[in-house]
């Protein structure tokens, strides 16, 4: 039977008024278009059902949320997201999937954006098949045909994994790169009328070291006692009446948190401030932990992105790539070129180079070094040298990231171009073949000893004295 859009309308208002007379309700999860001999009833009620899902998507609060969301369509792009959502908006995107699809910039993977798209695919008589989550009623399967009857013109849709989370992810997330850092700082906590106190406290490579009570009284054990519990008080807050809550712009920890879960309950509040927020410098003992946990992994081979915050020609993120413990490429990304040989000394290119420059810094005494590692290679992933006490300028930040192990055949060659093709050459030694942009052309013989500002671009494989520009770089 096929129903015009009129006669729909009709029917749908009808089957509105007898649902509130026999306090029925139909839920039929499946609508095909009017050229098809589906009943009108099944159209109505999925018409219905959407409606009701909706309103009841509505009456939650989502202040931030997470999911799944996947596609598949006889289309181009990207159709798998993990979606973290806060504030009324998308905050992050993660493909769930290796492949390197580009990102389709029409889709908006929005429960929002669904119901919409289910709304508009009725209206268009197109097949329509869905079914709603029976808590939050947020679309969990749908499939939209366009053209009736046609295999390639089938889009599915589905929402996966769906959890409430803290409006405050992102905070907590930026948090955790420093979390791990060396830190003190004072903690003040006021929890109903029973819990006051004040601590002092330290931590070392995330781990609290020590606490000295300023101010205490209490009458039993406050409920947040370090940074982490004050997030998680936040990430539960979220049936609270009233919360506030700021934080800090460099650091990202909570700064001030006020939670009151019953504005109409006395003393039902929770209070708390950070202050006196310190970076400590590592130490030299920490220093030598972790030089001796990378050095124990005997990685000579790896790639990583350095990213450089200096007022220099190598200010910005830069591509390194380390074959047989030398530097097979540096390239600027900010400025879209391979480093100078002068900008290859930089002590900031290696990960041992960075252990030296680090162990310098301490020895000088002049700076406050700090330094966050990661845990399972032991490689520095974020360091600040002299944050505090300096011009704006001076100090110098330095950020690790998408670092890669990389694994060579045993007869491949520590330089990026074959020694049978440069003849003997590393690339950044000077060779008219290989290196034909490199003027440079400075030849030391056996046993020279070149002074700071000069390279030895010829290897003498005679001699195990010669010099090789790549030896100075870590």
């Amino acid at each position: 039977m096929k129903v015009s859009r009129m006669s729909a309308l009709a029917l749908l208002a009808t089957a509105s008024i007898l649902s509130g007379c026999d306090g029925e309700t139909l839920f039929i999860t499946e609508y095909e278009s009017s050229s098809s001999n589906v009943s009108s009833e099944t159209m109505i009620t999925l018409a219905t059902e959407l409606e009701q899902a909706r309103a009841l998507w509505s009456q939650h609060e989502h202040k931030a949320l997470s999911y799944d969301y996947y596609r598949s369509c006889f289309c181009f792009g990207r159709d798998d997201f993990h979606i973290e959502w806060e504030s009324g908006g998308i905050v992050r995107e993660t493909p769930l999937s290796d492949e390197e699809t580009p990102i389709d910039q029409e889709v908006i993977p929005s429960i929002e954006t669904l119901f919409d798209q289910i709304a508009s695919a009725l209206a268009a008589d197109h097949e329509v098949q869905a079914s709603f989550n029976p808590t939050w009623g947020y679309p969990e399967n749908v499939s939209i045909n366009t053209v009736p009857g046609a295999e390639d013109t089938t889009t599915t849709y589905s929402i996966n994994n769906f959890a409430p989370t803290s409006p405050y992810t992102t905070q907590l997330s930026n948090w955790q790169r420093v979390e791990s850092g060396n830190y003190q700082y004072t903690l003040i906590s006021q929890e109903n009328f029973f819990f006051s106190a004040s601590y002092d406290i330290t931590v070392r490579e995330g781990v609290e070291v020590s606490r000295t009570i300023t101010a205490d009284t209490s009458y039993g054990e406050p409920r947040a006692q370090s940074i982490n519990d004050i997030f998680n008080k936040l990430s539960y807050s979220g049936s609270a009446d009233r919360v506030h809550a700021e934080f800090d712009p460099v650091f990202h920890y909570p700064s001030s948190v006020f939670i009151d879960y019953e504005t109409a309950v006395f003393d039902d509040e929770l209070s708390y401030s950070i202050s006196d927020f310190t970076p400590l410098s590592i130490t030299h003992e920490q220093l030598s932990d972790h030089l001796t946990g990378w050095e124990s992994l005997g990685m000579q081979s790896y790639s990583m992105t350095v990213h450089i915050g200096c007022f220099c020609s190598m200010n910005g993120p830069v591509e390194v790539t380390l074959e047989g413990g030398k530097i097979a490429r540096a390239y600027s990304l900010q400025y879209q070129r391979e480093l100078t040989l002068q900008e290859l000394e930089s002590p900031y290119l290696t990960i041992h180079s960075l252990f030296k420059y680090l162990q310098q810094q301490l020895d000088l005494g002049l700076s406050t070094v700090e330094v966050i590692f990661d845990q399972s290679l032991h490689f520095p992933i974020d360091i600040m040298i002299d944050r505090e006490g300096l011009p704006v300028d001076a100090g110098i930040p330095l950020q690790i990231s998408d670092f890669k192990i990389i694994e060579l055949n045993n007869s491949s060659s520590s330089s990026s171009v074959g020694q049978n093709e440069c003849n003997g050459h590393s690339p950044y030694e000077y060779d008219p073949v290989c290196n034909p942009d490199f003027h440079y052309d400075i030849h030391c013989p056996a046993g020279y000893d070149p002074k700071p500002d000069e390279y030895c671009l010829t290897r003498d494989t005679s001699s195990s004295s010669s010099t090789n520009i790549n030896e100075h770089l870590y």
